[in-house]
């Protein structure tokens, strides 16, 4: 095989992201590559809670954004979730044996500084939002602390009032990344592993941008008409090896989890003693609990720390007194680093966005920000549909329009 490749796309970065760019430009007729540094999601792509939700908790925010007089705030985190579960809708049916729908249960307790009414109604919204982005069931209502706990008898009866039931999906977050990948070996693209970018520059006479390849790849230098940056917590990094690192382009948030045997029936979302949600999701035989949140300087050595483990088995401890959770129940531990864009306004991780970003370097370079499971689909979509028109002088044959939301992985 040539030690030198030339495209049309190329993508750095295998996780998840990078996997669904390189299959939607595989798909629109593009000569594509794929360059991951390690193996296919290896990085946060394979580390996550496995949920594809639209994120219930965001439908708070945009009440507290309206109640402070932000309207378009309210509007953007109502968006989120709105696309957030019509993407769920999407990849439940392209992928219906790695999408699946799951029931979390989120018990309300007389302390919480939420009413229960609150919760109720935004249960049914939620819903609600589900019917229009079409995909929709009930949330199931609970009224007494009796009704949840014939439900789940392991939690906590202490102010326990009521709960909800809502509906959003599990996923194995590895096996997507790689039917991703394979669909896109399928469609043509080229995905190699452990090929390292070492540097890129863009050379003005030949209107490409050359690279140099590291690692144990066959590819030593690349020639492509266009460079897509999903590196995810690498990114910044990769920025640099192409010298256009002027400042960061993410805030870098370590999260971690712990797997243990299976100690209840169903999932649930609960809020820790700092005000954090986590949740504690139930599937087959085990039980992952997680997240924290931490900002982190390197993301090649990100592990779960001793506080963090401390803090999750205390924060399930607190609900679930009888299951009596430590250190030695523990089956395993994992973090992953969510490279989420850097905020203008503040450095407070509670205030990043966690909708993704697109921006373009001064070379041309696109960099992909903050690429959620849940919505890769829809920012691949986003990325090609602003590439092509760029590339129909040299490529006229490329696809305008995506085929990734009908064609089953």
């Amino acid at each position: 095989m040539d030690s030198s490749a030339e495209f049309d796309v190329l993508v750095i970065g295998g996780g998840i992201a990078g996997a669904a760019i390189a299959r939607d430009a595989a798909l629109r007729g593009l000569k594509t590559g794929l360059l991951e540094k390690n193996t296919f999601g290896s990085g946060a792509s394979s580390k996550s809670s496995r949920l594809i939700h639209g994120g219930i908790r965001y439908l708070e925010i945009a009440w507290e954004r309206l109640k402070r007089g932000s309207p378009r705030e309210s509007w953007k985190n109502l968006r989120f979730v709105f696309a957030a579960l019509r993407e769920s809708r999407i990849l439940r049916k392209i992928a219906p044996d790695l999408v699946m729908p799951h029931p979390i249960l989120i018990p309300i307790y007389a302390s919480d500084r939420r009413s229960r009414w609150m919760i109720y109604l935004g249960a049914l919204l939620y819903s609600k939002l589900t019917f229009f982005a079409g995909s929709f069931r009930w949330p199931c209502l609970y009224f007494s602390a009796g009704a949840v706990l014939k439900e789940l008898p392991e939690l906590n009866k202490d102010g326990l009032v009521g709960a909800v039931k809502i509906w959003d999906n599990i996923s194995d977050d590895q096996k997507l990344v790689q039917a991703t990948i394979e669909s896109s070996r399928a469609n043509g693209a080229r995905c190699f592993e452990h090929a390292e970018v070492q540097s890129y520059r863009y050379d003005f006479e030949k209107n490409a941008f050359e690279l140099k390849i590291g690692g144990n790849s066959v590819l030593k230098k690349v020639w492509t008409k266009k460079l897509i940056n999903a590196g995810g917590a690498w990114v910044d990094e990769i920025r640099e090896r192409g010298k256009e690192r002027e400042k960061d382009f993410i805030l870098p948030l370590a999260g971690a989890h712990l797997n243990v045997n299976r100690f209840l029936p169903c999932s649930v979302l609960l809020q820790a003693r700092d005000g954090r949600f986590f949740f504690v999701i139930s599937d087959r035989n085990i039980s992952r609990v997680g997240t924290t949140e931490r900002v982190v300087k390197n993301p090649d050595k990100v592990d779960a720390t001793a506080d963090e483990i401390d803090y999750l088995l205390g924060s399930v401890s607190r609900y679930f007194p009888t299951v009596k959770l430590s250190k030695k129940d523990i089956l395993s531990t994992d973090a992953r680093v969510r490279p989420l864009a850097v905020p203008g306004f503040s450095q407070d991780p509670s205030q990043v966005s966690r909708e993704h970003q697109i921006r373009v370097g001064p070379t041309g370079v696109i960099h992909v920000i903050g690429v959620k499971l849940t919505d890769h689909r829809r920012a691949a979509q986003e990325v090609l549909d602003r590439l092509v028109p760029s590339l129909l002088s040299t490529c006229p044959n490329a696809h305008r329009k995506t085929s990734t939301h009908r064609l089953p992985l």
